[in-house]
């Protein structure tokens, strides 16, 4: 966050702190952003929202945004199963987002949307599976014209933050790279943010919605009505999102750097998270892969690295309820009108309709946010909580390619199999003409590597099978399988007895043990009150063992860097892995970025040019882009570019924006449960600095930044006295920074 803009004088800086206040080392620094484009790869949304055109893709954006939304469902993938659209979305007239006042006063006609996708791609032979789950978010301000996106880079291992502007009827979209600077004040842990519960700002508060429905518009065919499902989905994707740079420095970081022990190191972590993704089974502690050398290298090495753990950036921000005890009301007679700007609006009104959009300090997302945990990696199950989370970036359609190819493979070729027998103890039952039979059963004395045990019922309606439950389920010492579907069950009345055959099934996929090999076929024989169960285990993970190895050696002579220390690639490593098992090419995406548009930010089209040494023109203006220039020195109006253009156009916009400056300013006179707003600079851009709160309000700095707003408000026969007469009306209602751009509401001019 501490980068010089362009043209901004150089800073004699300490070195940002990576270190959180208890020694724990952030795992996404929130003091240092990075450079505004991908130095590697491109984000996930470049792929959604480019066509190919021959060699090349470019940018085509569907219009209006349901239109784009829908193209997004269908590379995203839906659960036919839930009751839950498969792209989740929310309305938030009265947000935090950068864009909260694009649409003033009209904040409940045009609200905000956001985004979320949550669920895993389906894929297909022909068109790439692009793992979208947690991975992009949208927020679409009609007013604006402006989609605000956040997605993920798997090349880098980082989310990016992009801009769609010109998104609008008769216009041409331009998808540009937002300056993250800007966006890290907020996204502190470079990756999406959400309100806590009960999501108060959404149409999920019964008293946002009841607004919206008054305006008797279509939004964007989203429900007003869901409740709280929607966000609680949103906020769980999100929450899953933030964890994505805990794995990815773990899988980078955690086991070492290039030697053969930290490749060694990351070659099992791999293979465990293939396991793991096919069967949704975790290996005991005391099981041979568990105790093995590479998983206590990375135990230790962790602890050497890392010896006060590793702090987690929270992604929640305080739940905030825009509607106020008795705010309801004033509202809807102040939105009573279709267009209140066009109307004969009384002053009040206006003034009322403006402060919606103030954000008071305690929710907002710039203040400094203390780790959501700090994780230390020391036990087994922590190396189990890093497996779990490096199998949520392979895709499913990667697992179902991978699980029919073993299935195969267990049929055509030599396989071992071992067989697992019990002792089962039976209970009869029965009821309008169905039996219903419990059974349990526990492993014979002359078990093997764990034996096997089952819990269950089978319910039988005129000699055959009407429903067959497994509540339990432990083959070979690996942990109870869950979710497990009996698949073709055949009941059979033999001889001695009466017997139940069936195959097993798993979300889809063949059932697998925690070792990855699959449980080919369960049996239950009984007669009277006693019995016998068999399951049949195909041991056919073995083939990806030896694949897996190939590809180690591989890295390890330099021909591959699938095992170095980079990012986690699933894209990278599921297509070697299906080579090498001669599966042909997986159909991943997304980490080649060949054909794609040039990746582009924007620069201020008057901008630091004209101002490259401003000590020499206008001395009073070297603090401002010295502390204000990360965020205010761009091509946008959100936050106000008051630092963009000629040094006489700066100066100009400066005054215009002198009230709020100084307010701002002032608050770093206030404590902080006493500030009706956040100071600014913002603390967490002084910390990137090496400025703490306790010094900066005694530098001298601070008091000429105060000097000059305070000469400019004097200029304009303001009294910049006292913070609590100007801000008597309301923040929202001091001047804007901005003049009004021409388009829109007056009062939709940038403010901050």
């Amino acid at each position: 966050m501490a980068a010089p803009a362009p043209g901004q004088p150089a800073i004699p800086e300490v070195a940002a702190a990576r270190l959180a206040r208890d020694g724990s080392v952030w795992t996404v620094n929130p003091y240092v952003s990075g450079e505004d484009l991908p130095a590697a790869g491109r984000s996930l949304f470049d792929f959604v929202a480019t066509e190919a055109r021959g060699d090349v893709r470019e940018y085509v954006l569907p219009f209006p945004f349901t239109a784009l939304v829908a193209r997004i469902q269908e590379r995203a993938g839906r659960d036919a199963s839930s009751p839950l659209p498969g792209v989740k979305q929310v309305l938030i007239p009265l947000g935090r987002s950068l864009q909260r006042t694009a649409a003033a006063p009209e904040f409940f006609r045009y609200p905000r949307v956001v985004v979320a996708v949550d669920e895993e791609p389906r894929g297909s032979a022909t068109r790439p599976a692009i793992l979208l789950k947690d991975r992009l978010y949208l927020g679409y301000q009609e007013k604006a014209n402006v989609i605000e996106v956040i997605s993920y880079n798997e090349a880098a291992g980082r989310f990016e933050f992009q801009l769609v502007k010109d998104y609008g009827p008769r216009l041409k979209p331009r998808v540009l790279y937002a300056k993250r600077n800007v966006c890290m004040s907020c996204h502190q842990n470079g990756a999406p943010i959400f309100s806590r519960q009960v999501w108060d700002e959404t149409n999920a508060n019964p008293k946002v919605a009841a607004l919206l429905r008054e305006q008797k518009r279509d939004f964007y065919g989203i429900d007003l009505n869901r409740g709280v499902d929607i966000p609680n989905a949103i906020d769980s994707a999100v929450k899953r999102a933030n964890m994505l740079a805990v794995y990815q420095l773990l899988w980078r970081e955690g086991c070492g750097a290039n030697d053969v022990a930290a490749t060694r190191c990351r070659v099992e972590l791999f293979k465990a998270a293939l396991r793991y993704k096919l069967s949704g089974q975790e290996l005991e502690d005391d099981s041979p892969a568990v105790q093995s050398q590479p998983q206590r290298h990375l135990i230790e090495h962790a602890m050497r690295q890392w010896p006060h753990g590793l702090a987690i950036g929270n992604p929640e921000i305080p739940n905030r309820n825009p509607m106020s005890a008795g705010a309801e009301g004033a509202m809807r007679h102040d939105l009573a009108t279709p267009n209140p700007i066009a109307s004969k609006v009384d002053a009040d009104s206006l003034r009322r309709l403006a402060n919606l959009s103030n954000v008071a300090s305690p929710f907002e997302p710039l203040n400094p946010r203390p780790p959501l945990e700090v994780w230390r990696m020391e036990r087994p199950a922590d190396v189990r909580r890093l497996i779990r989370g490096l199998a949520e970036f392979l895709p499913r359609s990667d697992t179902v390619q991978l699980d029919a190819y073993l299935t195969r493979v267990a049929a055509r070729r030599p396989t071992p199999r071992v067989a697992y027998r019990a002792v089962c103890s039976m209970s009869h039952g029965s009821s309008a003409g169905s039996e219903r039979l419990d059974f349990s059963c526990t492993p014979t004395p002359e078990r093997i590597a764990g034996g096997l045990n089952i819990e269950g019922r089978i319910e039988l309606r005129s000699q055959k099978i009407d429903r067959l439950i497994l509540d339990r389920l432990q083959v070979a010492g690996n942990g109870n399988a869950r979710d497990v579907d009996p698949v073709h069950p055949v009941f059979e009345k033999r001889q001695r007895g009466q017997q139940v055959t069936m195959q097993l099934s798993r979300a889809g996929l063949q059932l697998r043990g925690a070792d990855g090999n699959a449980v080919e076929r369960l049996q239950i024989t009984w007669s009277g009150a006693t019995g016998t169960a068999s399951a049949i285990v195909a041991q056919d993970f073995g083939v990806v063992e030896k694949a897996v190895e190939a590809m180690l050696r591989a890295n390890l002579d330099g021909s591959v860097d699938s095992f170095s220390a980079l990012p986690f690639r699933s894209a990278l490593l599921m297509p070697a892995l299906f080579t090498r098992l001669g599966m042909g090419i997986s159909n991943s995406c997304c980490l080649a970025s060949s054909g794609l548009p040039p990746a582009a930010t924007e620069r201020p089209a008057v901008g630091a040019a004209s101002v490259t040494n401003p000590a020499s023109q206008r001395p009073n203006l070297e603090l401002f882009y010295r502390y204000c220039a990360t965020c205010h020195l761009t091509a946008d109006r959100f936050p106000p570019n008051f630092l963009a253009g000629t040094v006489d156009e700066v100066e100009g916009k400066l005054a215009q924006c002198a009230e709020r400056i100084y307010v701002r300013l002032a608050m770093w006179r206030q404590e902080e449960s006493a500030r009706a707003k956040t100071p600014m600079p913002p603390l967490n851009a002084l910390t990137g600095f090496g400025i703490d709160e306790a010094s900066w309000r005694n530098t001298a700095a601070l008091a000429q930044l105060n000097a000059y707003v305070d000469e400019a408000l004097k200029k304009q026969s303001t009294n910049p006295a006292g913070v609590r007469t100007m801000l008597a009306q309301g923040y929202e209602n001091l001047r804007p920074c901005l003049p009004d751009s021409g388009a829109g509401p007056k009062a939709s001019a940038a403010n901050h």
